[in-house]
């Protein structure tokens, strides 16, 4: 017979969440930082967006049931959803195109980056022949 060991207890030292008031309302908005975890809604637009898709949806399925009504409900659900998750995507595009653009800015700033092969900078400043592997302009 096999005796079991109890697993073996984690510390709680340093994990004991925030403190104060300020803390705790800090941690209470984690999950909304990005808008992806949120359960409910994010502003009045988007809970006006909801509403006026609930409608439209439970006419044009002609909802009487309950089913039909939590069917209709998670469809609105996700179709705001999906929109947010979209608006979220185009803005870390927009984001990432903006930051790789800095950074293009920065690299013809500098003269051993402002070539496609920065090698080539480097490597002429000691005389030493050019690779063989950078792309030829």
């Amino acid at each position: 017979m096999t005796k079991l060991v109890p697993a073996p207890k984690k510390s709680t030292r340093g994990q004991t969440g925030p403190k104060t008031s300020t803390g705790k309302s800090a941690s209470s908005r984690n999950a909304t930082k990005t808008g992806l975890h949120i359960s409910g809604r994010i502003d009045a637009s988007e809970e006006s967006e909801y509403e006026v898709l609930f409608h439209n949806l439970r006419i044009e399925y002609n909802a009487q049931t309950t089913t039909r009504l939590i069917q209709i409900e998670r469809m609105a659900t996700t179709t705001v959803k999906m929109r947010r998750l979209q608006k979220i995507e185009a803005a870390l595009f927009q984001k990432a195109r903006g930051l790789a653009e800095i950074r293009a800015q920065e690299r013809q700033s500098i003269p051993s980056l402002a070539s496609q092969c920065p090698e080539h900078s480097l490597i002429q400043k000691v005389k030493a022949p050019v690779a063989r592997h950078c792309p030829q302009n």
